[in-house]
Formats: structure tokens, sequence, C-alpha cells
């Protein structure tokens, strides 16, 4: 009897262990299945260059635009530009330019400055523009008369004043030699013999016109 029961305690144990030891396996092979899902669901990064479907040519362009004040301005693209001038009528040299020595004015009876030139013709000759542009403007001007500014392009903008019988219109592009109006009167200097005052603004400043027109006063 003892010997029968010693042996049933041993069966017993070596049944436990077996057990123990399965479910050991069990645990030890779901914990790595589990892993192994885990790792296989993370994919790995993709590059912005690599997208499906997209070609470089698709992304979009992330440089900061160009800003206006970073571009080059007209004046500076044509500024290793030249034009050339001619006489806007066929008449002499009144009075000359000048910014700092001034002037007599017989209208006024004074010294003044004279920032243009005024050219001699006779009324009704016809004036012409000095060189291709653009007519920016057209006014009737208290004292300077009826006017017509052109924007000759490289910074140089011209006033013709003292017309009458304008021929042109604002905005109109003109070729050198466009006839624009005709010699009238300037209402400030018009104790002067006839003739039609011409002022030009380079880059925002008055300079002599005998520069461009390559006239000696």
């Amino acid at each position: 009897m003892l010997a029968a029961c010693i042996a049933a305690v041993c069966v017993a144990a070596w049944s436990a262990a077996a057990t123990i030891s399965s479910v050991e396996d069990d645990v030890t092979s779901s914990s790595s299945y589990n892993q192994q899902t885990e790792v296989s669901s993370q994919k790995p990064p993709v590059s912005s260059l690599e997208q499906v479907g997209q070609n470089v040519s698709d992304v979009s362009d992330t440089r900061p635009p160009v800003s206006s004040e970073q571009k080059p301005s007209s004046s500076d693209v044509s500024s290793k530009a030249s034009v050339s001038f001619t006489m806007p009528i066929n008449g002499n040299v009144g009075k000359g330019f000048s910014d700092s020595n001034l002037q007599y004015s017989k209208t006024y009876g004074d010294m003044r400055l004279h920032l243009g030139v005024d050219l001699q013709a006779k009324e009704g000759t016809e004036v012409k523009a000095a060189a291709g542009g653009t007519v920016t403007d057209i006014k009737d001007d208290s004292l300077w008369g009826k006017t017509v500014v052109i924007d000759h392009g490289y910074g140089i903008v011209v006033h013709y004043c003292g017309l009458k019988n304008i021929t042109t219109q604002k905005g109109e592009k003109l070729s050198a030699g466009t006839k624009i109006g005709e010699v009238g009167t300037v209402p400030c200097e018009c104790e002067d013999s006839s003739h039609i005052h011409v002022a030009v603004v380079k880059d925002g400043k008055y300079i002599s016109p005998l520069e461009l027109l390559a006239m000696k006063p």
C-alpha cells in the first residue's frame, strides 16, 4: 500500500510539471506573435520626394516669393541703355536753363530760376516729340499754358509747355518726330518773344534740356 501511494504521488507531480511547461510555452509563443504583429504593422517613413504618384515637379515651390523691392526697377534695367533726342522745333534757344543762378523775367520784372529752355519760333510752328515715348499727361496750366508731358523712358520725362492745337492724347505711344501740337503761348513768359518752354526731369530731378538735345545756347 505504501508503495502504491508513493507511485501515485510521483505520477501526479509529473503531470503538474508537464501542464505548467505547456502553459509557459503557450504564453511565450503568444507574446512572440504579438510582438511580431506590432512590428510588422509599423511602416517606415516615406521621403517627401518619394511619395507615391508625385513627381519632383509636382511638389509645390516653398521658396519665398521675390518682393517688389528685390526686383530690378525699370530705371535700373534701362540705365545701361541710351536714347537719342532731336529738336522739337526748328528755332533758336532764347533763355537757357538755370537751377542755381537767377535770370531776369520780363513778365514779372524780377530775378528767378529757369528750370528749362525757351525754344523760339513763330506762333503756329509745328512742335514734335523729341524722342519716342508715351504721353502721360495733357494739361492747361495757368502758368505754363497747354502742356504735353511725355515719358521717354530711361527715367526721362519731358514737359512741352506753351502749345496750342494739340494733336495727341493721354496714353498714346509716339515715335520720335511725331507732331504733338503747335507753338502757342506761355503765360508766365508772355513778355518774351514767341516760344515754347521745354523742361526735362531725369530720375526726379530737373536737368538742362541742352544735355539731351545736343544744342548750344
